[in-house]
């Protein structure tokens, strides 16, 4: 039969069990797994249908099978989700045979939350509201559309309007550089020019060849950054042309186009109330999904342009490389175990210890952590250094709830982020960042090290 547990409760052939030592028991197969199976998630068969999924042509239920969907099961009860998911499977079969034969035994039980993933239920789908206004995205910001529209909701917890967390929307539109009111000729190619200074004499001045266009998509940069750039057709008539300037939106997350790598970003741009007017330093820590995928492109932009030194790996020994994804890397694997999520804030004193002691270092060697879906591990150690950091509770909800925007699994405030967030308050301190402080000492992080991240991420803080 079947044994397994669903966040914080435990089933027993279906049955709840009251009973959290069931937690370690190997019988019993952790939820996360599912959400972070690497078997389904690197299934290029199971991304092509994703997307069909969530094709408005490929709403039929048909194509999907006739009892595709049915409102009647309530898909918050395991049971009952069982029920609908035995009921639909060889139904489904005929449609996705190469999902199933990708699995080396057909188990309806071992694949329940697989299923789940695999077939995102395209009749869930959000209605506009009538008063609905229609919101337009400044030039300046590099987020798409979606992304923006739940960064202005006030309400972090309305994230499911916007995405379901099984598809990856994680990656950022860029920022459009349009030179077409200064180049009236045309040409067979155009060339521009990019630089953080209005003279073109910095040392990050560069030109780009070979555009096919008369503007050219411009990615990572930072929030609040200005560029200066003009394009031309040959390089010689650069220094003639019109000079355009970009500040972007400062608005946060900056979240980044790796190619190869889902559900990164950076955790600066936020603020903080350890320093009047404050904010949190850019360019210092990145936190991502795995990078075993990364391509030659996204390597280049670790090492050149985030200038990454530290690689931190929190998965289990059995997933993690071993290697850094470069030479020039500095690699740790810290690996915080799977079925460990109720303990986790409380315990592994040394593998909070050893991480924040790199994070220590990030001015210095600029640190990119990551678990397999850097969701749970990597969010719990965000948390951590967000609250350290004295930034605002709606603004730590919505970074960790923006995971969502990858392929990694829904994320709700119940999963893990409010069971963290009453753990601290239960540490004594006037505000978050000195409950973190002392949750992070009781850990036997000393308050040196505790003290110099603060004053390397917070210009000011002393």
């Amino acid at each position: 039969m079947y044994n397994y547990y669903y966040g914080d409760e435990y089933y027993d052939n279906g049955e709840y069990v009251d009973n959290a030592e069931n937690e370690d028991n190997e019988e019993y197969e952790e939820y996360e797994e599912y959400e972070d199976n690497e078997e389904y998630e690197d299934n290029e068969e199971y991304e092509d249908n994703e997307e069909n999924n969530d094709n408005e042509e490929n709403g039929n239920d048909e194509e999907y099978g006739n009892n595709y969907y049915n409102t009647n099961y309530d898909y918050n009860d395991p049971n009952n989700y069982y029920n609908y998911y035995y009921n639909n499977l060889y139904n489904q079969y005929n449609n996705y045979p190469n999902y199933y034969n990708h699995h080396h035994h057909f188990n309806p039980y071992e694949n329940l939350f697989n299923y789940y993933n695999y077939f995102p239920k395209s009749k869930e789908k959000e209605e506009k509201s009538e008063n609905e206004p229609d919101i337009e995205k400044p030039s300046n910001d590099f987020h798409s559309l979606l992304q923006y529209k739940y960064i202005l909701d006030e309400n972090p917890e309305n994230i499911f309007k916007y995405t379901k967390g099984f598809k990856s929307l994680s990656r950022p539109d860029g920022n459009l550089l349009d030179f077409s009111d200064s180049v009236k000729d045309s040409a067979s190619s155009y060339i521009i020019q990019l630089s953080s200074s209005p003279n073109f004499d910095s040392p990050d001045t560069k030109i780009i060849k070979n555009l096919e266009e008369k503007k050219y998509n411009l990615k990572n940069l930072r929030l609040g950054q200005t560029i200066y750039y003009r394009g031309s057709i040959e390089e010689n008539q650069l220094p003639s042309s019109k000079i355009y300037k970009l500040t972007t939106n400062k608005l946060p997350p900056r979240n980044l186009h790796i190619p190869g790598v889902d559900n990164a970003r950076d955790i600066g741009g936020y603020k903080t109330s350890l320093v009047e007017n404050g904010i949190i330093k850019q360019g210092l820590y990145y936190r991502s999904a795995k990078i075993d995928d990364i391509k030659e492109e996204g390597k280049q932009i670790l090492l050149k342009d985030f200038g990454i030194k530290i690689e931190i790996d929190l998965r289990d020994p059995d997933r993690n490389t071993g290697t850094p994804f470069a030479n020039e890397i500095e690699y740790y694997p810290i690996p915080i175990p799977k079925g460990t999520k109720i303990i986790r804030f409380d315990n592994f004193e040394e593998i909070y210890k050893k991480v924040f002691n790199l994070i220590s270092q990030a001015d210095k060697k600029h640190i990119l952590l990551h678990c397999h879906a850097g969701a749970d591990r990597t969010g719990l150690i965000s948390f951590a250094l967000l609250t350290l950091l004295g930034c605002e509770y709606k603004d730590i909800l919505k970074d960790y709830l923006f995971t969502n925007f990858g392929h990694q699994g829904k994320r709700d405030i119940n999963k893990e982020f409010k069971f963290w967030w009453e753990k601290l308050n239960n540490f004594e301190g006037k505000t978050t960042a000195e409950k973190s402080k002392k949750w992070l000492m009781k850990k036997g992080i000393e308050e040196s090290t505790i003290e110099h991240i603060r004053a390397i991420f917070i210009d000011g803080y002393k």
